[in-house]
């Protein structure tokens, strides 16, 4: 026999579990989205299976994740961690959100996790405590999370509330519940919120608040549910979205979608139907004004609310305040104000932000229709456009009061500054085209 009998053979020298129990340790502790996002990557995990119904039930120490769709594979239950050091074939996507679903149990103060999927059963104490075991076969994956005893519990279970899953997972397809309550996820249908799908790119856009600054604010979303928000480049108008697409690029932690061709696809597929979007909102408002300037000119109620959305405090976190006065007014005509006050405000806030925005000559399909959209009333509640407030034949001249007197002879001559922001806007038309801008005295009534 050559070589010394006394060597043996080197079965493992232990490093590799070292190195990968510290790097597991390093990844919760540093790289793991905040507070309960971490809890969403056993989300995207059961919509990334197929999973068309979840259930999360959370209240005091347990948490339980139910969902339907495939099974986990063999490689993922018996090492649920091997998605973060493997890109072979054994493991995939999914595995690498279940991973880090994992890791945030344990940094959420987790006694122990237990796994239910495939006739298989993953029980879990700790980083490198796992043991698998047969289990009854079932249709359904289980994950379940009992927290350490004194672990609080506002940190976990109670912050996973209605109004996280509905703004975290607006775009999960299917059926989502909490604590056997159904979630909303894409916003309620209305004409000022806008579906789109194209290939593997889906997204919803939607009217801002009154008052938006002006920035957009899109939520980029992977399995239908939130990764991080997004600033688009390029697009340069206002609005509220989001889109999906399973096949953006992800960072490490998945917190972060990396700038790729698949993020720029999806970016130019949301500017596509942006346009669509504006002239649409544009189209229907013009349809709506009459009557909403019918309503506020028969209501004080109704205008004190149109007044309540516009001259909002800015100082109350950029947005109006949103509760509703206890007065009498049918609910479907101060829903109506709000959404048409809504809309008004944007197409304004768009009109400014297009270069062309005052052009007399609009070129685009919806800078045409922004362009007779009405974007504010006469003193008799009569919608004006931009294209009749800018009419030549009048003269170089807007005149605007913020009493509404409709016995006057030459009312169509005169707008109506509801609010005070009416006003501002109306002098800032005026600069930019330019134009002179006049408020009338009482006394010239």
């Amino acid at each position: 026999m050559s070589g010394d009998p006394l060597k043996g053979e080197l079965v493992e020298t232990g490093s590799f579990r070292i190195d990968r129990r510290r790097t597991l340790d390093k990844l919760q502790r540093y790289q793991l989205p905040g507070g309960e996002r971490g809890f969403l990557a056993w989300i995207r995990t059961a919509v990334a299976g197929g999973a068309r119904e979840i259930e999360v039930r959370a209240s005091g120490r347990d948490l339980r994740l139910d969902f339907g769709g495939a099974p986990f594979e063999k490689a993922a239950m018996h090492d649920p961690y091997g998605a973060l050091f493997e890109r072979s074939g054994k493991f995939g996507e999914r595995d690498r959100h279940f991973a880090l679903g994992m890791l945030w149990a344990w940094r959420s103060g987790a006694m122990k996790v237990t796994v239910s999927s495939g006739g298989r059963s993953l029980k879990s104490s700790g980083l490198a405590e796992d043991e698998v075991s047969p289990c009854p076969e079932s249709a359904r994956t289980s994950i379940r999370v009992r927290l350490l005893p004194h672990w609080p519990r506002s940190m976990v279970t109670e912050s996973l509330t209605a109004e996280f899953f509905a703004r975290e997972c607006a775009l999960v397809p299917g059926r989502l519940t909490l604590n056997g309550n159904p979630l909303p996820q894409e916003p309620i249908p209305d004409w000022n919120s806008y579906r789109f799908a194209s290939g593997t790119v889906r997204g919803v856009i939607t009217v801002p608040e009154p008052g938006c600054t002006g920035k957009n604010r899109l939520g980029l979303f992977v399995f239908g549910v939130r990764v991080c928000d997004h600033e688009a480049p390029g697009a340069g108008l206002p609005f509220d979205g989001a889109i999906n697409d399973d096949g953006f690029g992800l960072n490490a932690s998945l917190t972060k979608v990396v700038a790729n061709a698949a993020l720029n696809a999806g970016l130019a597929e949301l500017q596509r139907h942006y346009g669509r979007f504006l002239a649409h909102c544009a189209k229907e408002l013009t349809r709506r004004a009459a009557g909403t300037g019918k309503m506020l000119v028969g209501s004080q109620r109704l205008r004190k609310e149109w007044k309540r959305l516009f001259d909002f405090d800015s100082t109350n976190d950029g947005e109006p305040e949103r509760s509703w006065l206890p007065w009498n007014a049918p609910l479907s005509k101060r829903l109506r104000v709000h959404v048409d006050a809504r809309v008004t405000s944007w197409l304004r806030l768009v009109t400014e932000t297009l270069s062309r925005g005052y052009s007399r000559e609009p070129l685009e399909s919806f800078e045409r229709a922004l362009w007779r959209a009405p974007l504010i009333f006469d003193v008799r509640g009569r919608p004006v456009s931009l294209e009749r407030l800018l009419r030549e034949d009048r003269g170089p001249r807007i005149r605007f009061s913020t009493k509404r007197r409709s016995a006057h002879t030459r009312a169509d001559w005169i707008v109506w500054a509801l609010t005070r922001r009416d006003a501002a806007w109306l002098r800032r038309v005026g600069k930019r085209v330019p134009i002179d801008v006049t408020q009338l005295p009482e006394r010239a009534w």
